[in-house]
């Protein structure tokens, strides 16, 4: 009778021991599936990437810096400091690459993680900022 529930036991936490791997398979799977890319990028790399006519590049600077001059095509008006980046947020499509940037690289990494955390698929952090792009 011992040994019947010894063995009934090892079963048991073999079972156990299963259906948490495939649980935990299951998760690797979702994250896969659910990956992001966050990658940051100088000048060079945003020339490249802004070929792609998908790109949706965001200045998330202030009023005062975007009237002293921008990249073409980005959007402005979503300045990190007064809010108006997350506020702004539904102004952009979550599927479409995002390119943020600043005047050197410290809002737009956080503006990055911000994306990040609200869902979107691959997103960049254009480091070299506005003064990068205006001394090139």
């Amino acid at each position: 009778m011992k040994h019947t529930l010894i063995f009934l036991s090892l079963i048991f936490c073999l079972a156990c021991n299963s259906s948490s791997q495939t649980e935990g398979e299951s998760k690797t799977t979702l994250e896969v599936t659910t990956q992001v890319t966050l990658k940051n990028v100088n000048t060079d790399e945003l020339k490249k990437l802004m070929a792609d006519e998908s790109i949706q590049i965001v200045d998330v600077r202030t009023p005062e810096e975007t009237n002293a001059g921008y990249i073409e095509g980005a959007m402005i008006g979503m300045d990190f400091i007064a809010g108006e980046f997350e506020q702004n947020l539904s102004k952009l499509d979550t599927a479409r690459p995002v390119v943020v940037y600043c005047a050197r690289g410290g809002r737009s990494a956080k503006a990055a993680a911000i994306l990040k955390e609200k869902g979107f698929k691959t997103i960049y952090d254009y480091t070299d900022g506005y003064t990068g792009w205006a001394n090139q």
